[in-house]
C-alpha cells in the first residue's frame, strides 16, 4: 500500500512538471494547423504515445486537435467514437467555441461515414452551441458548419436548403473578412441555381463573383469560376461574343495548362464550351478539333458525353449519315451510362439517408445506462420491453413509409427510363425517315448533276466559245456587283454624316433663330456688362463672365461659335478676343479685359483672321466676322 501511494505521489510531481510542456506543445500544433495542417498532424501523432499520463483536459484537446488537423488535411473519419467522446466532454468543459468545434468536427466524421441526417444534426449542433454574443465568437468555423450542410445537402438534390446555407456560409465568411470564402460559397450556390433551371439568376451571381474576384486578386479563381458563365452561353446565339472573350481570358491567363499547353482530365470540359464556340460560328472543322480534345487517357467514360454530344452536332450540320449513326450510338451508351452511375449514386445517397442503425444501437446503450442508474431492475426490464414493442412497432411502419417512398422513387425513375427509351424510339424512327429524305435528295442530286453534265457537254460540242463568253460575262457582272456594293456602302455612309450634319445644323438654326425672336443680342446682359466693363479700365471679366459670353454667342450665332471651336478647340484666348472684337470693343479695352498685353492682342487677331479667312492682317478682322455671320453693326 506504502509503495503504491509512492508511485502515484511520484506520478503526480512528473504529471505536474510536463502539463506545462504539453499544453505548449499542444498550441504550437494548433498555431501550425492553418498553414501546414499535414505538419501539425504529424506532430499529434509523434504526441500519442505520450498520452497516458495526461490529464483528462490535455486528452480531449488533443483528439480535438488531431480531428481538426485530419479534416484540414483531407484525411477521411473512418469511426465517430473518439470524436463522439470528444464532442460530450466539450459539452460540459471548455468554451463556447470549443463546442463549436467539436461537434463541427463530429458532423464532418457522420460526413464521411455517409450519415447525412447525423451530419447535419451536428453541424446544426454547432452553430447552436456558438455565443454570437461574444466578441471572440468563431465566426468562420460557423461558417464552414453552413458550407458542409450546404455539401450535404447538394448531394441530396435539396437545392433550397442549399442556397440558403450557402447564403449563410457567405455572411460569416464576410464578418471574417475572409473575401476569398465569401466568393466562393456565392460561387457553389450557382450550380444549385443551374438545377433549378434560374439561369438568369446564376449569371449574375457569377458576373458578381468575377468581377470582384478579379479586383481582389483571385486571378486563377475568378478564370475557373468564368467556366460556369461559358456553360451558361454556349447555347445562347447572342452571348457569342461574351463567350469569345471568356475563352480568350482562359487560354492566356489560365495556369491549369501544362507545358504542352493541354488540361488535367479533370478540366477537360473547358474543350466543350470552345467547341461550342466554333460551331455556334459555324466553324465546324474547329469545333470537331476541341470536341475531340475531351478525350484522353483518365477520363472516364461518363466524361466523354459532353464530346460524343458535340460531334453529334457537327456531324448533323455536315449532313454526315454514316457519322450521325455512329455519334449517335455512342451518345445514346454515354448517357445510359450517366444515368445508371447517377441512379447508384442516389440509391446510395438514398440508403445512407436512412442508415439509423448507429441511432438505434446508440439508444439502446444510452437508456440501457440510464435505466440501471435511476431504475429497479424490473421497472428498466418493463419499460425496455415497452420501448423495444414500440420501437418495433415504430420500425415496421417507417420501413412500410420508406417502402412506399421507395416504391414512389423507383416508379419515377421507371417513369423517366420508359420516356427516354420513347424519345430514343422517337429519335430513331425520325433519323431513319430524315436517313430516307437524304438518300432520296442525293439521288435526286445526283440525276439532276447527270442531267445538267449531259447538256454541258452538248453545250461545249455545240459552241465553244459561248462557254468562253459566258465565264467572261459572269466575271463582269461579279465585278459590277462588287463596286456597287461598295459604292453603295461609301454613299450610304455619306449620307448617314450628311444627315447628322442636317441635323445638328437644323438643331443650331432653330435655337438661333428663337433667340432672336426673343430678345436681341445686344439686349442680354452679358453683352452689357461687358460695355460697362470697357469703359471702366479697373474691370476684369472673370472666366465665368467669358464662359456666359461664348455660350449666349452660341445661342444667337452658332455657326461662328461652331467654326471658333472647330479652328481654336480647347484654345479659349483666341475665341474670347475674336468674340470682343465681333461687339467692337477696341484692342485697348480687350487688353484690360482679358489682362493681357496689347502685342498679344495683335498676334491672336492676325491668327483668328488667317483661321478664318485666310487673311493674315489683324484690322480687317471686324468687317470680315460681319459680312460672313451677319453679326450686328454696333
Amino acid at each position: 500500500m506504502k509503495t503504491l501511494l509512492t508511485m502515484l505521489l511520484v506520478t503526480s510531481l512528473l504529471a505536474g512538471c510536463t502539463d506545462g510542456r504539453v499544453t505548449a506543445r499542444l498550441a504550437a500544433a494548433d498555431s501550425l494547423m492553418a498553414d501546414h495542417p499535414d505538419s501539425a498532424l504529424a506532430l499529434l501523432d509523434r504526441m500519442q504515445a505520450e498520452k497516458i499520463g495526461w490529464a483528462e483536459s490535455q486528452r480531449m484537446r488533443h483528439a480535438l486537435l488531431t480531428a481538426k488537423a485530419m479534416n484540414k488535411a483531407f484525411v477521411n473519419f473512418t469511426t465517430d467514437s473518439v470524436m463522439q467522446e470528444v464532442a460530450d466532454y466539450y459539452d460540459s468543459h471548455g468554451t463556447a467555441n470549443d463546442r463549436l468545434l467539436a461537434h463541427y468536427l463530429l458532423g464532418c466524421t457522420y460526413r464521411d461515414l455517409g450519415e447525412a441526417p447525423r451530419a447535419v444534426d451536428c453541424f446544426h449542433d454547432a452553430i447552436d452551441a456558438a455565443d454570437t454574443t461574444a466578441s471572440d465568437c468563431d465566426y468562420r468555423t460557423m461558417g464552414f458548419a453552413y458550407s458542409q450542410m450546404a455539401n450535404v445537402y447538394h448531394k441530396q438534390l435539396l437545392l433550397t436548403d442549399e442556397i440558403e446555407s450557402r447564403r449563410r456560409a457567405s455572411y460569416y465568411a464576410t464578418l471574417t473578412r475572409d473575401t476569398f470564402l465569401v466568393l466562393n460559397s456565392q460561387k457553389l450556390s450557382v450550380g444549385a441555381y443551374i438545377l433549378l433551371n434560374k439561369k438568369d439568376s446564376a449569371e449574375l451571381i457569377i458576373k458578381k463573383v468575377l468581377e470582384r474576384s478579379y479586383q481582389n486578386g483571385y486571378t486563377q479563381a475568378a478564370l475557373q469560376s468564368s467556366t460556369l458563365l461559358m456553360h451558361l452561353y454556349i447555347d445562347r446565339p447572342d452571348k457569342l461574343s461574351e463567350l469569345k472573350t471568356l475563352i480568350d481570358n482562359y487560354e492566356a491567363k489560365s495556369k491549369m495548362f501544362d507545358e504542352h499547353h493541354e488540361l488535367p482530365p479533370s478540366k477537360r470540359l473547358y474543350y466543350f464550351y470552345k467547341g461550342k464556340y466554333f460551331e455556334g460560328i459555324h466553324h465546324y472543322d474547329s469545333a470537331e478539333y476541341y470536341y475531340r480534345k475531351i478525350s484522353l487517357s483518365g477520363v472516364t467514360s461518363v466524361a466523354l458525353d459532353p464530346m460524343y454530344k458535340g460531334l453529334l452536332s457537327v456531324f448533323t450540320k455536315r449532313h454526315q449519315p454514316d457519322s450521325i449513326a455512329k455519334y449517335a450510338q455512342l451518345y445514346c451508351e454515354a448517357n445510359d451510362s450517366s444515368i445508371v452511375k447517377k441512379d447508384q449514386e442516389l440509391t446510395a445517397q438514398k440508403a445512407a439517408s436512412y442508415n439509423y442503425v448507429h441511432y438505434q444501437k446508440e439508444s439502446r446503450e444510452n437508456e440501457a445506462k440510464a435505466y440501471q442508474f435511476k431504475i429497479g431492475l424490473i421497472i428498466a426490464i418493463g419499460f425496455i420491453l415497452l420501448l423495444v414493442v414500440s420501437g418495433y412497432v415504430a420500425r415496421i411502419h417507417y420501413k412500410q413509409v420508406q417502402q412506399r417512398k421507395q416504391d414512389e422513387l423507383n416508379k419515377r425513375h421507371q417513369n423517366e427510363l420508359d420516356r427516354m427509351k420513347a424519345d430514343f424510339t422517337n429519335a430513331s424512327i425520325q433519323y431513319g425517315e430524315k436517313l430516307m429524305q437524304l438518300r432520296r435528295l442525293d439521288e435526286d442530286h445526283q440525276f439532276t448533276i447527270l442531267t445538267m453534265k449531259k447538256e454541258l457537254k452538248q453545250s461545249k460540242q455545240e459552241n465553244r466559245e459561248y462557254k468562253t463568253r459566258a465565264l467572261e460575262l459572269e466575271q463582269s457582272v461579279m465585278e459590277v456587283n462588287q463596286k456597287f456594293e461598295s459604292e453603295k456602302s461609301r454613299l450610304l455612309e455619306e449620307i448617314n454624316v450628311l444627315n447628322l450634319k442636317l441635323d445638328s445644323l437644323q438643331r443650331r438654326e432653330e435655337i438661333a433663330t428663337w433667340r432672336r425672336m426673343s430678345i436681341p443680342f445686344v439686349e442680354t446682359g452679358i453683352i452689357k456688362r461687358i460695355k460697362i466693363f470697357a469703359d471702366n479700365t479697373q474691370k476684369q471679366l472673370s472666366a465665368a463672365d467669358m464662359d456666359l459670353l461664348v455660350q449666349t454667342t452660341n445661342d444667337y450665332y452658332p455657326d461662328f461659335i461652331y467654326d471658333l471651336n472647330n479652328s481654336f478647340g480647347s484654345n479659349k484666348l483666341s475665341t474670347y478676343v475674336c468674340i470682343l472684337t465681333a461687339l467692337k470693343v477696341s484692342s485697348g479695352e480687350i487688353t484690360h479685359l482679358l489682362g493681357i498685353t496689347s502685342s498679344q492682342v495683335s498676334n491672336l487677331k492676325q491668327d483668328v483672321n488667317a483661321a478664318l479667312f485666310n487673311d493674315k492682317t489683324a484690322r480687317t478682322l471686324y468687317i470680315n466676322l460681319l459680312n460672313k455671320y451677319s453679326l450686328p453693326n454696333l
